[in-house]
């Protein structure tokens, strides 16, 4: 797999590989160092609120509050994969 993506990157037949198809790869690293780069301040604004001491007052927060940041963690992670992905599999097959 990796001889026929150096193969497709190196290639000349076609004026080489479309920017946009690396423009895709470079935003899913983008993707995934701002979903671990948020992820500390999420965490953080959670404990707040959990510590809050009203926070049995309002049914169901807490729990929602304490998944929050691994839902936002698992979007940023998916979103820099999938882009990624397509980004790499455009280069390999030479669109």
């Amino acid at each position: 797999m990796l001889r026929k993506l150096f193969r497709s990157i190196s290639r000349e037949e076609d004026g080489g590989i479309d920017i946009g198809n690396i423009l895709l790869l470079a935003i899913g690293l983008i993707f995934i160092a701002v979903g671990f780069i948020i992820y500390p301040v999420i965490l953080d604004g959670v404990e707040q609120v959990l510590d809050a001491p009203t926070i049995d007052s309002y049914t169901g927060l807490g729990p929602v509050a304490s998944v929050a940041p691994l839902i936002v963690l698992i979007g940023f992670v998916t979103a820099g994969v999938v882009t990624g992905f397509f980004g790499l599999r455009n280069i390999i097959r030479g669109r």
